[in-house]
Order: structure tokens, then C-alpha cells, then sequence
């Protein structure tokens, strides 16, 4: 009888290990495209935004920043799971537009703060983020919805191309356009935290779409300051502002879970 007894509670929890996670599957494999509005920042940045019209520009809005993430991650209870994901975002950064030009009258030359319109800066950036993720007790992780919380590092960098610039000068000879102005090797590293609300739903055994929102709050390094030169771009303020834009992301993706 004791026997019996032991076999009977030992199948039911034979079976329930076997049913945990997806179909017994407790590793998921996440592909997300993400979006963010900088609606909010718009409203407080005086910068006005000039994108490309033609073989002009044409004043607009940065209306929708997007991006990439993939990640992995394992389930170790119904309710725990530890993953790891890699990001890429892409945003367009209203610049200045006043900035210290040089310019020369025959053989004498002079600095002058004058206004320059010119195309958006694009810029992008990478992370890398360890992620912890947690449910409640009436979930089944890897589906289902979840909780994710994760610190990450990143590093953020101008897109090299012919911006257009449409300086507003007086009858002297340009010596420092924006592409000079700009040092493509720049890069802008930071730790990124973040807080996400993240939901699966499985449509086979195997694939999963997921979709939900994500808080972040940016920090991004700061060099020291340098002293103001001519056709100089104070980018590390400009970057740390265009950074905290991403404060609120939606995301949609799918997921293979193995």
C-alpha cells in the first residue's frame, strides 16, 4: 500500500516537470524590433529639425526612432528566468543651430556665430544587456506574461554620410563645413537601465510572438569639457540629450523555444 501511495504522487509530479516551460521547452530565443516617440523631449528641445527634401531641406519632426534586439533566455522555474540580449538602436539628432564658423576676407580671418541649418545627425546605438526576469506564481515562463529588469552597457556612435548643410552667412568664404566639423570615431559609452513588461503567446510548439513596453533610463558619459574652438559641436551634451529620448519603447517579435 505505502508503495501505491508513493507511486501515485510520484507520477502526477513526473508529469507536471515534464509540462513546464513551453511543451517542456525552457529556453526561448527572442528576435524584437522596437519603437520609441520622442514626443515628450520635442516639446523642451529648441533645436529645430531639418530633414532631407530633395536636394534641400525642409523642416520636420522627429516623428518615430527604431531599433533591433536579440536575445536569449532560460527558464529555471515556472517563475525565474536569467537571459542576455544584444540591441541596436537608430535615432536622428537635431543638432545646434548656432555654431562659431571661421571665415576669411582676403588675407585676415575671423570667427563668427552664425546660424546654420543642416540635415539631422544620425546616430546609433549599440548594448548589451544581462536581464533577469520573473513572473507570478499562476505563469509558466518562458510564456505568458512577465517582468524583466536589466542594467546594460553602451556605446554610441555617428553614421557617417554627406549631410546637407545650408548655412546662413554673410558674403564670405566658408572654411568649416559640417563634415569637418564632425569626428566619426567619436564613440559615447553609458549604462542603460531598464524595466520591461513583456508578454508571449505561443501559436505552434515552438514559436512564440512577443510583445509589450520597456521604461529605460540613459546615462551617458561625459567627456571633459573643452574650451570653445570654431565650428565646434559640444556632441557629448547633444548625444546624453538624444540618448534620454528612449525613455518609453513599444516592441513586438517572435520567439523559438528549444
Amino acid at each position: 500500500m505505502r508503495y501505491l501511495l508513493a507511486l501515485l504522487i510520484f507520477i502526477p509530479s513526473l508529469c507536471f516537470s515534464q509540462n513546464t516551460g513551453l511543451y517542456g521547452k525552457k529556453t526561448i530565443l527572442e528576435v524584437q524590433g522596437h519603437g520609441s516617440w520622442p514626443i515628450v523631449s520635442g516639446w523642451f528641445n529648441s533645436n529645430t529639425f531639418y530633414k532631407k527634401q530633395g536636394s534641400g531641406l525642409a523642416e520636420g519632426r522627429n516623428i518615430f526612432d527604431s531599433g533591433v534586439r536579440i536575445g536569449v533566455m532560460h527558464a529555471f522555474s515556472n517563475q525565474i528566468g536569467l537571459g542576455i540580449e544584444y540591441g541596436l538602436e537608430y535615432q536622428n539628432m537635431a543638432a545646434e543651430d548656432f555654431i562659431d564658423l571661421s571665415f576669411s576676407t582676403g588675407s585676415f580671418e575671423y570667427t563668427e556665430f552664425v546660424e546654420m541649418r543642416h540635415e539631422a545627425i544620425n546616430l546609433n546605438t549599440f548594448t548589451i544587456m544581462p536581464k533577469f526576469e520573473f513572473s507570478s506564481r499562476s505563469n509558466l515562463l518562458p510564456i505568458g506574461l512577465s517582468h524583466q529588469l536589466g542594467v546594460g552597457y553602451t556605446s554610441t556612435r555617428m553614421i557617417e554620410k554627406d549631410y546637407i548643410v545650408n548655412p546662413i552667412l554673410p558674403s564670405d568664404s566658408l572654411i568649416t563645413p559640417l563634415n569637418t566639423i564632425l569626428d566619426y570615431t567619436d564613440r559615447w559609452s553609458g549604462v542603460t537601465v531598464m524595466y520591461q513588461i513583456n508578454m508571449r503567446t505561443p501559436i505552434t510548439e515552438m514559436i512564440v510572438i512577443s510583445y509589450g513596453l520597456r521604461y529605460n533610463a540613459n546615462f551617458v558619459r561625459r567627456f571633459p569639457i573643452q574650451p570653445n574652438q570654431p565650428g565646434q559641436l559640444d556632441m557629448d551634451l547633444l548625444v546624453k540629450e538624444k540618448r534620454n529620448e528612449t525613455f518609453f519603447q513599444l516592441h513586438v517579435g517572435a520567439a523559438f523555444a528549444f
